[in-house]
C-alpha cells in the first residue's frame, strides 16, 4: 500500500535593505508577480537575494521603498519546463512568504538616546568614587 507523505515546507529568513523593485508583471488573468532584491546583512561581502512575490503577496511591497531595511521569510522553489526551442529547462526561485519593515536606527538617534539616559552607575556619571575603607 503506498504511503502518502505530507509536503514539508522549509522557511528561510534574511535581513537586509531593499535594493530594487521591478514593475508588477501580469502573466495571466489570475497570475501576477513582482521581483525585488535585497542586499543581505551579515556577510563580509555583498550578497543580493532576488525574491518573487506572487498575486496577493505583491500588496506587501507597495508601502516599501528602495533603501528600507526589511526582514523577509521565503521558500526556495525548483521548477522544470520546456524552452521555446524544445529544450528542458530548470530554474530555482526564492518565493516570498512574509516581509516586515524594520526600523532604521541612525548614529544620530543613538547619540541622542545617550544624552537623555540617566547614568546606570556612579562610574558612568563622571563623579569620583571614594574607595577608602575604614
Amino acid at each position: 500500500m503506498p504511503v502518502c507523505q505530507k509536503q514539508i515546507k522549509t522557511m528561510y529568513k534574511a535581513t537586509g535593505t531593499i535594493a530594487f523593485k521591478d514593475p508588477v508583471t501580469k502573466l495571466t488573468e489570475t497570475f501576477t508577480k513582482q521581483v525585488f532584491g535585497i542586499d543581505v546583512e551579515g556577510s563580509s561581502f555583498t550578497k543580493q537575494f532576488y525574491l518573487e512575490c506572487l498575486n496577493e503577496k505583491i500588496d506587501a511591497l507597495t508601502d516599501l521603498e528602495v533603501g528600507q531595511r526589511v526582514s523577509v521569510s521565503f521558500n526556495p522553489t525548483c521548477n522544470t519546463g520546456t524552452s521555446r526551442d524544445g529544450k528542458k529547462i530548470r530554474f530555482v526561485s526564492l518565493r516570498l512568504i512574509a516581509i516586515e519593515k524594520l526600523q532604521t536606527v541612525t548614529l544620530e538617534d543613538l547619540l541622542q538616546e545617550d544624552e537623555t539616559e540617566e547614568p546606570a552607575s556612579p562610574l558612568q556619571s563622571g563623579n569620583p568614587i571614594n574607595l577608602k575603607t575604614k
